[in-house]
């Protein structure tokens, strides 16, 4: 049994690795060192910034690299090149200004307009052009990116030192990034033509995207909802409560980079492997969630001495919204590869207008405690929902012609 995944377990344990080192380099070092040159409000800002980034530039490459992944086959199979190019660079256009629009009333300077417009469309290709080494199953070449990444972290910490900008660090770890993936492939080099399957993948993508843009709004709107309402410390304080858990998880949730990967050259998937995946999965968020509770004073007393008291009040809720969040990310490529893409904006929008119904009532009601609880709510329902979905879906009866 082992030798049949044992090749699959050392590609997850590679993609974990691959995406643990740079989230921990930015979220456990370089954000917290940021914390004692930018004060409490402006630093607030600088994460409320950072969550649309990621909501926006994010799902955008991401999910065009999922798009990618999973229509790779019939690309391949027509003998056809295109269509990829002419997507990604008006994602990365449309992200450029979305974001700089977004981010505009936050009364930031010139400058930094300058470096989000160009921090967005980094972040757009990079996301996207990572898919070179998905295709080919190539998690070595994952790992040693991002670590080529984590060097132009630390480049930019450099010149952040010396100019003051906090964009200028994300822009030299993506910039490094770019120019490895473009070295090691002919990504950039694509041709920027349409072809006859250029109207489906188009549809496709924006049914993805929009699920993909709900499903980040789920993850990081909580900062973009607090900022407004009760400010940039208050964005702080929460951010720290939230830290450990989102570092796990976000440290695991690679898993389904790998299991899609792997998925999107099947037609059907033997339904043991998705209880095996979800038993699995629990028994790393129980563990995860125990890990975070321990370490989660000492480490923050170390990282943000200022917040430690205030945010350990949200630690244990807003660790178990991690791991759940974790868990219903590792099911959700099941849904990707056997349900119409319709229906992961159905299940990201549902669970949207749960988040917002539950969090900003509660948040009316019971403050700051009460918004992480309807936080928690809406993580559940989605958990049942792509459980459910997953184990009807994951079979071997299962046929093309049956998927949605």
């Amino acid at each position: 049994m082992f030798q049949k995944y044992k090749r699959i377990i050392i590609d997850v344990i590679l993609n974990i690795c691959a995406t643990a080192l740079p989230l921990a380099i930015l979220q456990l070092v370089i954000l917290p060192l940021l914390s004692r040159y930018i004060e409490d409000e402006p630093y607030g800002k600088m994460l409320t910034i950072i969550s649309i980034l990621t909501v926006v530039s994010g799902s955008m490459g991401n999910s065009l690299n999922n798009i990618r992944l999973v229509k790779n086959n019939n690309y391949e199979e027509s003998s056809l090149k295109g269509d990829f190019g002419i997507l990604v660079v008006s994602e990365m256009v449309i992200a450029s200004f979305v974001v700089c629009g977004y981010t505009y009333h936050y009364g930031i300077s010139f400058v930094d307009i300058i470096l989000l417009f160009i921090l967005a469309a980094a972040w757009t290709y990079r996301e996207y052009a990572i898919v070179v080494f998905r295709i080919k199953l190539d998690f070595v070449g994952i790992v040693i990116n991002n670590l080529v990444m984590i060097l132009g972290y630390i480049v930019g910490l450099l010149i952040f030192l010396c100019i003051g900008y906090w964009e200028i660090i994300y822009i030299m770890g993506l910039l490094f990034s770019i120019v490895y993936i473009n070295k090691k492939s002919e990504i950039a080099r694509e041709s920027l033509n349409k072809t006859v399957l250029f109207k489906d993948t188009l549809k496709d993508l924006i049914i993805l995207l929009s699920a993909s843009l709900l499903l980040n709004l789920l993850n990081y709107a909580d900062r973009m909802i607090i900022y407004p309402m009760i400010g940039g410390t208050a964005v702080s304080i929460y951010y720290a409560s939230t830290l450990f858990g989102k570092v796990i998880s976000s440290a695991v949730t690679p898993i389904n980079s790998v299991v899609l990967s792997y998925i999107s050259k099947k037609d059907t998937m033997n339904r043991n492997v998705m209880y095996r995946l979800m038993v699995s999965t629990l028994l790393i968020a129980i563990v995860g969630y125990f890990v975070c509770r321990i370490v989660a004073r000492p480490a923050l007393s170390i990282m943000y001495p200022e917040w430690v008291d205030r945010s350990m009040e949200y630690v244990p809720i807003m660790t178990a919204v991690a791991m759940i969040s974790m868990m219903s990310s590792v099911i959700t490529p099941f849904t990707i590869k056997f349900c119409k893409m319709k229906w992961q904006l159905i299940i990201n929008g549902s669970v949207l207008i749960v988040y917002l119904l539950s969090a900003i009532i509660l948040y009316k009601y019971f403050g700051l405690m009460g918004f992480c609880v309807g936080v928690l709510a809406s993580n559940i329902v989605k958990l049942v929902i792509v459980s459910i979905l997953g184990i009807r879906l994951s079979s071997q009866e299962v046929e093309k012609s049956e998927r949605g």
